[in-house]
């Protein structure tokens, strides 16, 4: 190996870290080398880290991004047996996030996660409870937090606030057809919600709080049992409400958060984020989705650095949303 494992960061004549917002060092393993893992390895490489190995059930996928990462192909149980890897990036489909997740932490790896991280609350909790027993950074890729104001996320939220997220993004009925794990809902937990509006909702979640109540109205288009549109109505524990309005039938692409309490608001949309308070108001141009991705990874190799928590972008606070897409999917069981 000709690339030195993660040490502690230098710091610069004011006394920063010289190493902050920058995994130069941080030597990363993809397990799952379709589309999510194409996805992971350009963020490790926008962040300054490096992928080292790749593992995929399917051989011709891991050769394609083993060849474009110049990373080694190898088993899971030797990428997991590998002294030299800091972190892990599960890809893999839905279905198999927590037990992925589980062997990483145990293997004394750091986790990062596509999303969903999980099909239940349980196995969030599952996943939490290792990261609390290994000690080792686990985060999700829930990239959209990173255009949350962090005032919005410091103040609380009065039990009078109301939010409502539309997510309108075309899916046509091949877009399942090249992968059968795509085309089966116990793998992938669904399809607009877990893959699309999960994003947006899990923002709503990170402000307001976890669920107490969920209504669901889910409709399946071309694939039995995979969620093309839905309307969920949510009385969040603060009590707080919640619309989500989701379709994958328009032409149009349209994502947005509105958040309103009293005078205090907050818009998220695909071209910036609004945070409006006591006459104030912040703006942020949105980032490129693969700059959010790069963040997530960013956030890891601090927390590997200073031994520290993940803050933004950890698998604990993605309870909510994935309590309500387990909503969504035992909607669309009994439809």
């Amino acid at each position: 190996c000709d690339h030195p494992r993660i040490v502690a960061p230098g710091r610069s004549a004011q006394g920063l870290p010289l190493i902050r917002g920058c995994a130069a060092g941080m030597r990363v393993a993809i397990v799952g080398c379709g589309r999510a893992g194409t996805q992971h390895a350009a963020a490790i490489a926008a962040a300054g880290g490096r992928v080292v190995a790749v593992h995929d059930l399917s051989p011709e996928g891991a050769r394609r991004l083993s060849s474009s990462t110049r990373a080694r192909l190898c088993s899971l149980s030797e990428l997991l047996a590998d002294p030299t890897i800091d972190a892990v990036a599960v890809c893999t489909p839905p279905d198999s996030h927590v037990t992925l997740g589980l062997q990483v932490l145990a293997a004394g790896k750091a986790a990062v996660i596509e999303k969903p991280p999980a099909l239940s609350r349980e196995g969030v909790e599952e996943l939490e409870a290792a990261r609390e027993k290994y000690g080792r950074p686990l985060a999700v890729m829930l990239q959209h937090r990173g255009r949350l104001p962090e005032l919005a996320l410091t103040t609380a939220w009065s039990a009078n606030a109301s939010a409502v997220v539309e997510v309108f993004r075309h899916r046509r009925a091949a877009h399942y057809a090249p992968k059968t794990w795509r085309e089966d809902p116990f793998r992938s937990g669904g399809g607009l919600f877990a893959h699309l509006a999960i994003h947006y909702t899990d923002l709503a979640c990170q402000v307001l709080g976890e669920p107490e109540h969920v209504h669901a109205v889910v409709e399946e288009a071309h694939n039995r049992g995979i969620d093309a549109r839905l309307v969920l109505s949510v009385r969040m524990a603060s009590g707080a409400l919640l619309t989500v309005h989701a379709s994958a039938l328009p032409q149009a692409r349209e994502e947005r958060l509105h958040l309103l309490d009293g005078a205090r608001s907050l818009t998220i949309t695909n071209s910036d984020t609004r945070y409006r308070e006591n006459g104030r108001e912040i703006a942020m141009p949105a980032q490129s989705t693969r700059a959010l991705r790069s963040s997530v990874y960013r956030e890891v190799h601090d927390a590997l650095v200073s031994e520290g928590p993940i803050r933004r972008f950890g698998v604990g606070t993605s309870a909510g949303p994935v309590q309500i897409l387990r909503h969504v999917i035992d909607a669309m069981a009994s439809a």
